[in-house]
């Protein structure tokens, strides 16, 4: 009998001793895991959710709003290390969100860690904080970066991790350097030249102009150019025109050679001092397109601006001239040499200077966001933004 009884004791005491190893064991499985995750957020809902940013919930004017009287306390704060240290960047410098979106939530992707907190994002709050928070001026990444999980790009800085294929979790970090609209970076990242300034109704006056030349005429007739306050450090390039780098540059140079080429040319055909302006004008853009640089263009071409200055009335004419068509029926020549001769040499060096100033900012690679970022993981892939 006492055998017996030590006998159920012992077995008893295995029992009891065996739960928590069983649990353990149990704890270790993914409905295991699953479990402990859901008793976890029945306890504590707000771990289970994430905050969301979306492009969809941002205010349709400008992107920034300076909620300081002192523009430093929003301009000049670094990133600072803490667990939601996006509100030092990217919630900072993209802070004109509809009310109602400061409220959405969504559920925490089961691969995140319930203990740190997230915020979900897309992909075009996440160029948007790029483009504003690019340096002017920054020399463009100098080497390919798409095998690295760090990114430079001017002055931004993103830790891209991929944590399942369709799981992104990126750290960023970029103080504000530039203000732009929500509708400015939607155009710009649908092929829009990459201005720092809006061009809309400067040289861009209807749709489709972005892809004519008026703009390149536009830069060429500039009295008091500057590289670096008239491009953006970095652009978007998702223009399809030829097989050559900077498509949309590219795309809009070439209209600008068209023209010379099969209007100016013809209408002048009888005109040897203007002929021959224009052979050199063709020449020079015919050297940039073949050679893509600007380097060596003025050993080639010498037409010099007049002196006189135009009227504003004038110059508008001339980008307009470049957002036109291509070609002029046979008939119209005589009209057109007798409207335009007094310009011939703003359009002629307009057109040259315009291609010069275009080629020496995209001639080095760096510069496409497609060859900064793994840009193809990006768009598959749902984002959450990470604290340090």
């Amino acid at each position: 009998m006492a055998s017996e009884h030590l006998l159920s004791s012992l077995a008893a005491y295995a029992a009891v001793v065996g739960i928590p190893f069983a649990l353990l064991a149990l704890a270790l499985t993914e409905p295991g895991r699953a479990a402990a995750r859901n008793a976890r957020t029945t306890l504590r809902p707000s771990e289970g959710k994430c905050e969301m940013r979306l492009w969809a919930d941002l205010d349709p004017d400008d992107l920034h709003v300076c909620t300081s009287r002192w523009q430093a306390n929003c301009h000049q704060k670094f990133h600072s290390r803490g667990p939601r240290c996006w509100e030092r960047s990217l919630t900072m410098i993209i802070n004109h969100w509809n009310p109602k979106a400061l409220e959405q939530t969504v559920d925490k992707p089961k691969s995140l860690p319930l203990s740190k907190e997230f915020i979900h994002v897309d992909l075009k709050v996440v160029l948007a904080f790029v483009f504003m928070a690019a340096i002017k001026g920054a020399s463009p990444p100098a080497d390919d970066q798409t095998e690295i999980r760090r990114f430079r790009v001017c002055g931004a800085e993103l830790d891209i991790q991929t944590i399942e294929p369709e799981l992104v979790v990126l750290h960023v970090q970029g103080t504000l350097q530039t203000e732009f609209t929500k509708d400015y970076i939607d155009r710009l990242l649908r092929g829009y030249p990459p201005l720092l300034r809006d061009p809309e109704n400067v040289s861009v006056f209807t749709a489709g102009d972005e892809a004519r030349g008026g703009w390149v005429a536009a830069l060429g007739l500039e009295l008091d150019y500057d590289n670096d306050k008239t491009f953006l450090p970095v652009y978007s390039d998702h223009v399809r025109y030829k097989d050559r780098r900077g498509h949309l540059f590219w795309r809009s140079m070439d209209r600008v050679r068209f023209i010379i080429t099969d209007i100016w040319a013809k209408v002048f055909a009888g005109d040897p001092k203007a002929s021959k302006d224009i052979a050199t004008t063709i020449r020079g853009l015919e050297y940039i397109y073949t050679h893509e640089t600007e380097s060596g263009v003025e050993q080639i071409f010498d037409v010099t601006m007049p002196s006189r200055p135009l009227t504003p009335e004038e110059t508008t004419r001339i980008i307009r001239h470049f957002n036109g068509p291509p070609l002029i029926a046979g008939s119209q020549e005589q009209q057109f040499h007798a409207e335009w001769k007094n310009l011939l040499h703003y359009v002629l060096v307009a057109a040259v200077r315009g291609s010069v100033r275009c080629i020496a900012y995209f001639k080095n690679p760096g510069r496409e966001l497609q060859n900064i970022l793994p840009m193809e993981v990006l768009k598959s892939a749902k984002l959450y933004l990470r604290g340090c």
